[in-house]
């Protein structure tokens, strides 16, 4: 199930305190080992990434095994096992896939392609979702920590069949 901190209005200026190096990852940004003081984590600034704040509204660079998910990764620094204990991955009515990936978004089963079908979340059967503003890192001891705001609605995305 779903562990997410629900939070409203939290903003934060970001601030660094690493040091970043280019190259790495597809969108030319990589990070020397760092490590942030508690409460930050890190985030992606401009064409560098730094320690910041930890939120919802943070963009982290994520974990190598999430970063394979190119354009559909999760906006987590967490490893993929942590990420997807903490948020849920690979069932029909999770955002995520088995491998942390977001899914595809659709209305048709035709939008999914072969072997995939559309699904439609339910609220009753699925539980609510994280809506766009969601960040997960490592905190203190926890290996995956999310910030959310939740929604309670549908969302129809490609499962396989």
């Amino acid at each position: 199930m779903r562990t997410l901190t629900f939070l409203l209005g939290l903003t934060l200026a970001t601030i660094g305190c690493g040091s970043a190096s280019s190259g790495g990852d597809e969108s030319g940004i990589s990070q020397d080992e760092t490590d942030c003081e508690e409460g930050m984590t890190l985030v992606v600034s401009g064409d560098a990434v730094v320690c910041g704040p930890f939120n919802e509204d943070a963009i982290l660079l994520p974990s190598d095994e999430l970063a394979t998910c190119g354009a559909s990764a999760p906006n987590a620094s967490c490893s993929q096992a942590d990420f997807c204990e903490a948020e849920g991955c690979g069932a029909d009515g999770d955002m995520f896939d088995q491998n942390g990936c977001r899914r595809t978004l659709c209305e048709t089963d035709q939008d999914c392609g072969a072997g995939r079908h559309c699904y439609t979340t339910s609220p009753e059967v699925d539980g609510c979702l994280a809506n766009s503003n969601y960040a997960c890192a490592p905190m203190g001891d926890d290996p995956c920590l999310c910030y959310a705001n939740l929604i309670c609605g549908l969302e129809s995305h490609c499962v396989d069949d």
